[in-house]
């Protein structure tokens, strides 16, 4: 339940006048007494949010206990999921520390591998995307096929914050991969595809290539 939608309940039972167990839980919700909450899923959603922040202020193992607490409720899963992702773990923590997310196990990891791709992308820097990605085809687990789809989403992600399309949002990556970043970040984004489609293509023709193939996985109209 939004926090908003709470709000509204408190001020609708104050109106009335009355008590129910509802605007309890409402209370015990803003004020961040969990184990006051009745409502299971509500409880549930109370525990994870403050686990994230027991988290964020460096306290790892109060925060995964926080999550424990919550069993044998579905919710313990999520909570876990959401405490690994603010820790930021790394994939060789994650290996162990995602066992915990139960049903997000894999999606747990698999956030892990991406933000230590995007480590070794920026590690790498500009000019290196090829080598980066060779680097993390080699991790275990991951192999050519998932190490492409990963720079790709990274390289995505580096086109749509772009201010300006030009051959450094792909770097050295091959025409065919930076092609494919390139149509991604324009179907994630309006003013990406726009800046696609009205931007000139010109510089090393590994570029040309690229926004040529994205433009017209877009559908651009020909300029």
């Amino acid at each position: 339940m939004a926090r908003a939608q709470l709000v509204h309940l408190l001020l609708a039972a104050a109106l009335l006048g009355c008590r129910t167990a509802a605007p309890s839980d409402a209370e015990a919700y803003l004020s961040g007494d969990c184990p006051a909450i009745g409502e299971p899923a509500l409880r549930g959603e109370c525990v994870s949010f403050a686990a994230a922040a027991r988290a964020r202020g460096g306290d790892r193992d109060g925060a995964f206990a926080d999550c424990a607490s919550l069993r044998p409720h579905p919710a313990a899963d999520e909570c876990h999921f959401l405490v690994v992702d603010t820790l930021g773990l790394g994939r060789a923590e994650a290996a162990t520390a995602c066992a915990g997310a139960g049903r997000y196990r894999d999606r747990c990891r698999g956030h892990a591998v991406r933000r230590d791709a995007a480590g070794a992308l920026a590690a790498a820097g500009p000019g290196n995307e090829r080598a980066a990605w060779m680097e993390i085809a080699r991790w275990p687990g991951v192999g050519p096929g998932r190490a492409r789809a990963l720079v790709v989403d990274l390289l995505a992600a580096r086109a749509t914050a772009s201010l300006a399309l030009e051959p450094s949002v792909c770097g050295d990556a091959p025409t065919e991969l930076c092609a494919d970043a390139l149509t991604e970040a324009g179907r994630r984004s309006t003013a990406a595809r726009d800046a696609l489609c009205a931007a000139s293509a010109a510089g090393p023709l590994d570029w040309q290539g690229a926004v040529d193939a994205a433009r017209v996985a877009l559908g651009c109209a020909p300029g």
